[in-house]
């Protein structure tokens, strides 16, 4: 089905799109840039920081936590509604 909608696009169309895509992706953006001009002067330890690495590592954790924390309680709430 998808491939169908882009057998039907012309193939002049669809290479332009391709190749914009990928200039885009390959292109840095200015997160790059903010963490660069701070990493590059003050040391790796402030472009992590500036980067956000560890507070999105603190994030995945308690996002982690907190899914598990609902599975657990959810069985054992499962567990007192069937006994």
């Amino acid at each position: 089905m998808i491939l169908d909608v882009i057998i039907g696009f012309e193939p002049a169309l669809l290479v332009g799109f391709i190749l914009a895509g990928l200039i885009l992706n390959i292109t840095p953006g200015a997160d790059f840039i903010l963490i660069s001009t701070s990493g590059i002067p003050d040391g790796p330890r402030i472009g992590m920081a500036t980067s956000g690495y560890f507070s999105n590592a603190l994030w995945a954790c308690v996002g982690f936590l907190n899914k598990l924390t609902a599975i657990l309680f959810g069985g054992l709430a499962t567990r007192l509604i069937i006994n």
